[in-house]
């Protein structure tokens, strides 16, 4: 009856009640609602570098394979 969703950001200063109200977004919270801040922006960017780095070290490694391979 009194749940409103956007409460679970809501828990610093109001239990105990204190005059220093906070809201404190966790990184879920914004992935629900699609908010547009810096860390959600950002993980398309942190995604693709981690595939990058992954896609050159696998390549790497691959070559190093086939030239300390037995017979050549």
């Amino acid at each position: 009856d009194n749940y409103w969703f956007p409460d679970a950001t809501r828990y610093i200063g109001y239990n105990p009640d204190v005059p220093d109200k906070t809201i404190h977004e966790f990184p879920c919270y914004s992935f629900v609602l699609g908010d547009l801040h810096a860390h959600v922006v950002n993980v398309m960017f942190v995604l693709f570098l981690v595939g990058l780095l992954y896609a050159w070290m696998r390549s790497v490694r691959m070559r190093e394979a086939v030239i300390m391979k037995p017979g050549r």
